[in-house]
């Protein structure tokens, strides 16, 4: 990650690009998340591609097995590395200040410099509209609506689920264990609502489970799936439905 110079007038043409490709979408909120990510990422690489653009302070680090992505914070200042006492560095409140201890530190003056904070998150709550996904919460709440019996639902869905578990599995966007909480949560949600329907009228407060009674199992939406219900360190199920 890093900070680049950019001259006016190039960057002035890029950005007019970029507004002019997202003018041509006619409602820009009925295009995919993809689309628009695709234009945000060319965009960024039309300033980046410029001869004349030069990297002015940048962070640099690799991340592999033994060293994973922590969630934290990177500093990067102009200067060269060795040039710095990192002992006399300490980060208060987002702002960079330099001392022997952050209760006397003063504000950090001597370089540039700009901070990035990296959070880690276990449960991605947008999971339910991203490409590919969205459209199980259609195909899955059809086969409930549907008049037939729980076995003929509990086959369709036995049939649907593994192209659920690819489009998980598959999902640039999402880490294997958010796409295992995910598919453990949506199976054991399906379940509830057709253990609701063996019971008879999905209406009636009659189950000795209290998550059942007044549950409308006929009905089924991805977003409105509960997210408590799988441990973060869940594993992917295997074949939920027979």
């Amino acid at each position: 990650m890093g900070l680049y110079s950019v001259p006016g007038g190039d960057t002035a043409q890029a950005l007019v690009s970029t507004v002019e490709s997202f003018s041509n979408l006619s409602g820009v909120v009925a295009h995919s998340a993809v689309q628009i990510m695709s234009m945000v990422k060319s965009s960024v690489e039309n300033i980046l591609r410029l001869s004349s653009t030069s990297l002015r302070l940048g962070v640099s680090d690799s991340f592999f097995p033994d060293n994973p992505l922590r969630a934290g914070y990177h500093v990067g200042i102009g200067a060269e590395a060795g040039s710095i006492d990192g002992t006399r560095l300490w980060l208060v409140n987002g702002t960079l200040r330099e001392g022997p201890d952050p209760m006397v530190a003063s504000p950090y003056r001597k370089h540039d410099y700009f901070v990035v904070q990296v959070e880690r998150v276990e449960v991605r709550h947008d999971w339910a509209a991203l490409p590919g996904i969205a459209s199980y919460s259609e195909q899955f709440d059809a086969v409930l609506a549907e008049g037939t019996g729980t076995a003929a639902k509990r086959e369709r869905l036995r049939l649907m689920w593994p192209g659920f578990d690819a489009a998980l599995r598959g999902s640039v966007q999402l880490t294997a264990r958010q796409a295992a909480k995910i598919a453990t949560d949506v199976a054991e949600d399906l379940k509830r609502r057709l253990e609701a329907l063996d019971q008879g009228n999905p209406f009636e407060d009659k189950s000795s489970d209290p998550d059942l009674n007044g549950l409308d199992a006929t009905r089924f939406e991805l977003a409105a799936v509960p997210d408590h219900v799988a441990p973060v360190d869940a594993v992917m199920p295997v074949a939920p439905f027979g």
